[in-house]
């Protein structure tokens, strides 16, 4: 359970101190590029040692500064806390728990479950298959430890792959890495498949009883040009390694593997219905908002790392009925942090709050 945070010469922001008592939610107004989106930036790093937005994180750091700091007390496991990192301009980030140093930043995101959504949270469902995968792929990096592995292994694979096809070598060394493909795939669609199965479980009861929508909910895996009548380990290998096979010529052609999880996608139909083509921008949003729940309370089930969503901005396009029951539906599942250049937003709450004003990177105290 996250207690407090700091931060100190990060972006824009002023150095801020938060108590974050139990069971109370935070709301920030104010206009644009006064440092809104910078406080959840920020409380996001916490979470996963990067930014929701950036690759380069030289640019998190106040331009007269040299140095970035961002720290919080939690509890985890019935233990006391503290977690302390820092960001420098060389671009290098570090971090202590406990005054002892974090091999890799990464395992932040099995620590404190934090995460961002922005008002493009639309494009999981609106954009192209990749967008969707790394989003399917990033979640279950940090659900199950063997998944990431897995998918470094095959990322691997395709590189080398790829290479051969390119520099035109020998079909027996495209067969070859192609045997290391389909073994890797078996894998990682199987786990790509539980996933599915285990997060609609979750999502299923939220997208009822917010949409209001009837009928079943299902989450489907698409293969790319593969055929299947149902997914399962046997069938997907078999055509999986005959697409393989067949396909070898053309791949040299076009200098690149064409079939794999690499390739795959994923989508969600209601009352038999895929989601993206029949349903309107306010259904989508709703659903993607969802989604990022389901994925937070999945890894708070499995870690103990109480969920906490920042939400920028994220409930354009909703109508204001669905708006307040999506509000009482976060505020019994997690904590979150909630900004708005809309004073009356605050009206959403229902439960313990604390508003602030953000003005030129100053977070202002409001009534609490």
């Amino acid at each position: 359970m996250l207690s407090k945070i700091w931060i100190k010469q990060f972006r824009n922001l002023e150095e801020i101190v938060l108590e974050v008592p139990a069971e109370t939610n935070f709301f920030i107004c104010g206009q644009n590029n006064q440092g809104k989106t910078n406080l959840l930036e920020a409380v996001y790093f916490l979470g996963n040692g990067k930014s929701p937005r950036h690759s380069d994180h030289i640019t998190l750091i106040n331009y007269d500064q040299t140095e970035a700091f961002i720290g919080a007390d939690y509890e985890k496991s019935d233990s006391k806390r503290r977690l302390y990192l820092k960001i420098t301009a060389d671009g290098k980030k570090s971090g202590v728990i406990n005054n002892k140093g974090i091999k890799h930043l990464s395992a932040l995101r099995r620590e404190l479950n934090i995460e961002y959504i922005s008002a493009d949270v639309i494009r999981i469902f609106q954009e192209y298959p990749d967008f969707r995968r790394k989003d399917m792929d990033r979640f279950l990096s940090v659900f199950d430890p063997e998944y990431e592995s897995l998918l470094r292994d095959y990322e691997r694979v395709i590189k080398q792959k790829n290479l051969v096809l390119k520099l035109g070598q020998a079909k027996q060394n495209t067969e070859i890495w192609n045997e290391k493909l389909v073994m890797l795939a078996v894998e990682i669609v199987d786990k790509r498949v539980a996933y599915l199965e285990a997060v609609g479980t979750v999502l299923a009861p939220f997208v009822k009883s917010i949409t209001g929508i009837p009928g079943k909910i299902d989450l489907l895996y698409l293969t790319k040009s593969l055929i299947l009548p149902q997914i399962d380990r046997i069938t997907y290998e078999t055509i999986l390694r005959g697409k393989l096979s067949d396909s070898i010529e053309k791949e040299y052609r076009v200098g690149y593997s064409l079939y794999g999880p690499h390739r795959d996608d994923f989508d969600i139909v209601i009352s038999d219905k895929p989601l993206f083509n029949f349903y309107s921008r306010g259904i989508n949003r709703i659903v993607a908002m969802l989604l990022k729940l389901s994925q937070l309370i999945m890894v708070d089930r499995a870690y103990q790392s109480f969920p906490i969503l920042l939400l920028d901005d994220t409930f354009a396009e909703v109508d204001k009925s669905k708006k307040t029951d999506l509000m009482a539906l976060l505020e019994r599942e997690c904590r979150f942090f909630y900004t708005s250049v809309l004073p009356e937003d605050k009206d959403l709450f229902t439960g313990p709050v604390r508003d602030y004003q953000m003005e030129n990177g100053r977070l202002i105290n409001g009534s609490h």
